[in-house]
């Protein structure tokens, strides 16, 4: 399935990604956030999520950091 990822530290960057149905969110952050996850807010679709919830088609992630 398809997601766009954005990152938000230094310049920032928006890509499309392939990823496995049923990827959670801290497996998709170990593998794609650079640096701690500890450090960032992920937000699935504008809204703040957990490392256990899932991926789903179509989603817009993006990683914050936290400073």
């Amino acid at each position: 399935m398809k997601i766009l990822y954005v990152g938000n530290s230094g310049g920032g960057f928006a890509e499309s990604k392939t990823v496995v149905d049923g990827m959670t969110i801290g497996q998709f952050a170990k593998e794609n956030v650079c640096g701690s996850i500890n450090n960032v807010c992920i937000r699935v679709n504008d809204k703040i999520v957990q490392e256990s919830d899932t991926l789903s088609d179509g989603d817009v992630v993006t990683a914050t950091p936290l400073y």
